[in-house]
């Protein structure tokens, strides 16, 4: 998004527009994030490779759905597929197999609603995992790991 002299103002985020079959189009709305918001992220964008501070579990894995959950026996949530091996999630012994289903004493049924979640603290805090393990149901407090470009593998 630029103004009159040219100047960058703005990233455009989302633009809504609509058309219909006749010759006319209507011109929706747009929404665009400051130039002044998003100039500190692009240098460290720059300088790093990354976005310091934000936090990260170091799990991989896969929502459970309601018919999988069923099917196995198993309650809804997310199916660990991987632990980085340098996480505290490791450290407490979380590993592959296992189901979250529960960040911070509210129940999560999907990656999405985690990561919601997640990102309610910084990295270095501190954050409760509920998990269901060969039957029975286990917590532990994981210290959140600060994001970096070499671990886009973990998703949560």
């Amino acid at each position: 998004l630029v103004n009159m002299y040219g100047q960058v103002i703005g990233i455009v985020s989302a633009k809504l527009s609509s058309s219909s079959n006749s010759e006319a189009s209507v011109e929706g709305l747009g929404f665009a994030i400051p130039s002044n918001t998003v100039g500190p992220i692009v240098e460290e964008l720059i300088d790093k490779g990354y976005v310091s501070g934000r936090p990260l579990t170091g799990i991989s894995g896969r929502n459970v759905s309601a018919l999988t959950a069923a099917f196995y026996n198993i309650p809804q949530g997310i199916l660990v597929d991987q632990v980085a091996p340098e996480s505290d999630a490791a450290a407490k012994g979380l590993t592959a197999g296992d189901v979250i289903i529960g960040v911070d004493d509210i129940r999560v049924e999907n990656i999405s609603d985690a990561c919601t979640l997640r990102d309610e603290h910084k990295a270095g805090d501190t954050m409760k995992l509920t998990f269901y393990r060969q039957g029975s149901t286990h917590e532990i407090n994981i210290q959140l790991m600060e994001e970096t470009n070499q671990q886009s593998e973990y998703d949560f």
